[in-house]
C-alpha cells in the first residue's frame, strides 16, 4: 500500500518534502487507505492532518475526495474548492471541481471548471462534446455570442457534430438572427446524413 501511496505523490504535486516526518508518515498511510477505497478511514486521518495544517492544498483535496466518494457532495465542496483556490494550476483539483459540480447540477460552475481544464490541457479536454456542453450553458445564461463561439469551435473539430449544429441553430433563433437561422436550418434539412427524426423535431 505504501508503494502505491508514493506513486500517487508523484502524480499530485505539492510540498511533500516540507512536511514533518510524523506528518509524512500519517499522510502516506492516509493516501494508502484512499487508494484502496477506504474513504471513511482515510477521511478520519486527513481530518486530523487538517487540524494541524488547514491550508494544505493536498490535505483539502483528499479530504474533499473522501467525502465525495462517500456520496457527501455538500461536505466535499468546501475542501475541493479550497484546494483549487490554494493551487489553481493543479489539474486534479480542477477536474475534481468539475466532477463535483456535475454531480450537484451546478451547470455554470461545471462549465467554468471545464473551460479551465480546456485552457490547461486542450489536447485532453478540448472535444466537440465538451465545447458543446459549455456552449449550451452559455446559451442558457443568455451569453449568445460566447455560445456561438464555442459551438463554432466544436464544429471546427467535427463539422458534422449534430449537438453543436442544433445548438448553433438554437442560438441563432434565440438571438433573433433570422437569416442565419434559416440558412443553418436549410443546410441541416438538406444534409442527407442527419436523421429524419431530428429534422422533424
Amino acid at each position: 500500500m505504501r508503494k502505491l501511496a508514493y506513486f500517487l505523490l508523484f502524480l499530485l504535486p505539492f510540498s511533500f518534502t516540507a512536511l514533518a516526518q510524523e506528518d509524512k508518515s500519517q499522510f502516506l498511510d492516509a493516501v494508502a487507505l484512499y487508494s484502496e477505497g477506504e474513504f471513511s478511514a482515510a477521511g478520519e486521518m486527513f481530518a486530523r492532518l487538517l487540524e494541524q495544517n488547514p491550508n494544505d492544498d493536498a490535505y483539502n483535496y483528499y479530504m474533499g475526495s473522501c467525502e465525495f466518494y462517500q456520496g457527501r457532495t455538500g461536505q466535499a465542496a468546501p475542501y475541493i474548492e479550497k484546494a483549487a483556490a490554494l493551487d489553481s494550476t493543479n489539474l486534479w483539483y480542477i477536474h475534481s471541481l468539475a466532477m463535483l459540480y456535475n454531480q450537484t447540477g451546478e451547470r455554470v460552475k461545471f462549465a467554468d471548471s471545464f473551460q479551465k481544464l480546456i485552457d490547461m490541457r486542450p489536447a485532453l479536454y478540448r472535444t466537440p462534446y465538451s465545447l458543446t456542453m459549455i456552449a449550451d450553458v452559455r446559451l442558457a445564461q443568455g451569453r449568445d455570442s460566447l455560445a456561438l463561439a464555442r459551438y463554432g469551435e466544436a464544429l471546427d473539430i467535427d463539422p458534422q457534430y449534430l449537438p453543436a449544429r442544433l445548438g448553433k441553430l438554437e442560438s441563432y433563433r434565440m438571438s433573433g438572427k433570422t437569416p442565419s437561422f434559416f440558412t443553418e436550418l436549410r443546410q441541416l434539412i438538406e444534409d442527407g446524413s442527419v436523421d429524419v427524426g431530428t429534422k422533424s423535431a
